[in-house]
């Protein structure tokens, strides 16, 4: 090729130059190139864009120039046919690697012969009849971003100096377009995708269904990508279900509508590492799966992708990609198509929990028409939003009489001010609600109604909504105000007659001195007492299971006295057995001291009843940290361990004897432990055979100084 005179190199490079600045666009910059390169320096011209996340010396072909247009064409089919490897040496392979000029001043025949890999192959190199080759590379901050190469044919040109020189001047030039090109081009990208994302965000959002999610992320999503097949598959157990596919011919789909797990191991492996499985061409990922490479062959030879839709660390499904064309993905479009992925698992997973709470609110609905108590749910500020029926048919109100806050107007106006009060504390401090009130019936009766309700919590605890229940408890009012009634009866109208018993007893006592009379008149004396000891017991335990606890008077009390006067009732009923005392007096409490006696006295005949005979019982009192401890302990057989979580259930007793079941109720210890609790105390039991049987009573702060 004769050189080139320098008034007409200028002029070709400010031509250049003037056409390399008129535009962004990647493909234009070096379709520009071409233009200027066919037929000004060379016969043939091919640009080449290196690919920055495939191996060293990959890339593909942007454009090829040649003025006769089958010339053209012939180069495609060379390079569809026998495309370069990026290890291939020499060629555009090399430039793209090392970023260094390769000249080729003459092409031999024989090295077009030794080049070519078949008959094929050697008519096609033969038909562009090469004589000379020169490859420059397009180079900017440091990095090759592509090739230009320059091909000798027909014309039996070749390159010189000089031509060199121009020709890396060119590249020189051309480069600085192709890098502003590229990062004009990388700008839109991400603007696009930063667009896309919001179409996607803005997609899911309005999808309440599963398959509404899946065509949401197919139209708005994996078609702009440039994919040109997938699909969105859920998974379910050891199996997976296609919701949507795009680009798969009918029978493809069919057969793998739902299918195993196992019948896909890309997909498995993508759920067994959590991540996403990329593959640049059909060919490898046939290398890594032959036994599917007979049904992927026909969806191309493009690249392929499988992505798993994670939700935390499970998977819930999959996407699966395929591209017409060989590519590789770079890690930008990689991170943008798995924030795709991600979003759509998110809204799969919403629209999951969304069906699975529509499935359990219908169910809890369906129960909750079923149960013959009033259910009520209400919004996290209190507001009521469904009744069940039997509040409708109790109160015979309306919707719109019982919704919201109206149904407060049911209440008897002496309660509500009470129970809308308490609820509203409720609602303000999330607690727990409980109330009782009357509510006005269809026949214009009053029921009385128990009201119960709990706060639901999200996750993080935030507050969602308030179930309670509403249990008519009428029946029961009317047998606690019978039982109240009774206290009255057997408080009073049977006390009396007791009492009159018990002084005619006393005056008999006096005045006879016959013994068998003295002791018909003992006999009946202990059965008045024994009589008023059953209707004392069967009064605390009314009023303790009425809910209104123990009464007490608490006034100042010495309880070594104490101690000391159960004691000498004890040792006076039964002089053969040994009560101890330990205490160091004084001990001054702030107690009831009749309680506490009466405490103390059944704890003692507890320990002589079923304590060895022979062992004396011992009851200590003692300070701790200013509370008051007091124990009374037997030696004997323990108590047995199924006993002991119900010892102090009404009506429990230890090892029975024909003499026990006829003086003992069983409520003795029941009555200790409400006494102690209306106390604000504990009383506790340890029982072994080694150490014995031994009660323990605490009384936080009753020490008082004295």
């Amino acid at each position: 090729m004769p050189p080139i005179p320098p008034e007409r190199q200028l002029h070709f490079l400010a031509d250049a130059t003037e056409r390399l600045v008129s535009t962004l666009d990647v493909e234009g910059v070096l379709a520009e190139v071409m233009r200027l390169a066919v037929p000004e320096l060379a016969d043939y011209s091919g640009a080449y864009l290196a690919d920055p996340e495939g191996p060293p010396g990959s890339g593909r072909t942007l454009c090829v120039a040649h003025r006769d247009p089958e010339k053209v064409a012939l180069v495609r089919a060379l390079e569809q046919r026998y495309p370069r490897g990026p290890e291939a040496p020499g060629g555009i392979a090399e430039t793209l690697r090392t970023g260094r000029t390769q000249v080729y001043p003459a092409i031999p025949a024989e090295a077009v012969e030794a080049g070519a890999r078949d008959a094929e192959h050697l008519a096609l190199l033969q038909a562009l009849a090469p004589r000379a080759l020169l490859i420059v590379a397009l180079r900017a901050r440091g990095r090759v971003l592509g090739a230009l190469a320059l091909m000798q044919a027909e014309s039996g040109r070749s390159f010189g100096p000089g031509s060199i020189q121009l020709v890396e001047e060119l590249a020189r030039r051309a480069s600085l377009s192709l890098d502003n090109a590229l990062l004009y081009r990388e700008a839109r990208e991400a603007q696009a995708r930063a667009e896309q994302l919001q179409a996607i965000t803005a997609a899911l959002a309005g999808a309440s269904r599963s398959v509404e999610v899946a065509e949401a992320i197919i139209e708005v999503g994996l078609r702009a990508v440039g994919a040109t097949r997938g699909s969105v598959s859920l998974l379910e157990g050891d199996s997976f279900e296609v919701l949507r596919t795009f680009g798969y011919d009918p029978l493809t789909v069919q057969t793998f509508l739902r299918a195993p797990l196992t019948s896909m191991p890309p997909a498995a492996e993508a759920a067994r590492q959590r991540s996403a499985l990329w593959w640049r061409s059909f060919e490898e990922y046939a290398a890594a799966y032959p036994e599917l490479a007979g049904w992927a062959r026909n969806h191309g030879p493009g690249a392929r992708a499988v992505l798993p839709l994670r939700v935390e660390q499970r998977v819930i499904g999959f996407i699966w990609l395929t591209w017409e064309l060989p590519r590789s993905v770079s890690a930008v479009e990689r991170a943008h198509i798995e924030s795709m992925v991600h979003q759509c698992a998110q809204a799969l997973e919403r629209t999951r929990l969304h069906d699975a709470l529509s499935e359990s609110e219908r169910r809890l609905r369906a129960l909750a028409e079923s149960m013959p108590q009033i259910v009520w749910v209400t919004d996290a500020a209190g507001r009521v939003e469904y009744f069940n029926r039997p509040w409708y048919a109790l109160t015979g109100r309306s919707e719109e009489e019982s919704l919201g806050d109206a149904w407060a107007e049911a209440l008897h106006a002496e309660d509500r001010p009470r129970v809308i009060e308490a609820w509203k504390a409720a609602v303000r401090t999330h607690s727990p609600y409980e109330q009782e009130f009357r509510c006005r019936s269809t026949d214009g009766s009053w029921r009385w109604m128990l009201s119960r309700a709990r706060p639901e919590r999200s996750p993080s605890g935030e507050l969602l909504r308030w179930y309670g229940t509403s249990t008519d408890i009428t029946e029961r009012k009317l047998a606690e105000e019978f039982q109240e009634q009774l206290i009255g009866i057997v408080g009073h109208d049977v006390r009396s007659p007791l009492s009159a018993i018990t002084m005619s007893a006393r005056q008999l006592e006096a005045l006879v001195a016959e013994p068998r009379a003295r002791h018909v008149v003992e006999r009946v004396q202990r059965g008045a007492w024994r009589i008023e000891q059953v209707i004392r017991l069967l009064l605390d335990f009314t009023r303790a299971r009425l809910g209104n606890g123990i009464p007490l008077v608490r006034r100042d009390a010495e309880v070594c006295d104490l101690l000391a006067r159960v004691a000498d009732e004890f040792r006076a009923a039964q002089p053969s057995r040994v009560v101890q005392v330990r205490c160091s007096a004084p001990l001054h409490a702030q107690v009831d001291g009749e309680r506490l006696f009466q405490v103390l006295a059944n704890l003692v005949e507890n320990g002589l009843k079923y304590g060895r005979a022979d062992a004396p019982v011992t009851a200590t009192a003692r300070a701790e940290a200013g509370d008051l401890v007091l124990e009374v302990h037997n030696e004997g057989e323990p108590l047995p361990a199924a006993l002991l979580p119900r010892l102090f259930q009404p009506f429990s007793r230890g090892a029975q004897t024909e003499e026990t079941v006829k003086v003992s109720l069983g409520l003795g210890l029941f009555i200790v432990r409400e006494i102690v609790r209306a106390h604000e105390g504990s009383v506790q039991v340890r029982s072994s055979a080694e150490a014995g049987t031994t009660f323990t009573v605490r009384l936080p702060g009753a020490l008082r100084p004295g």
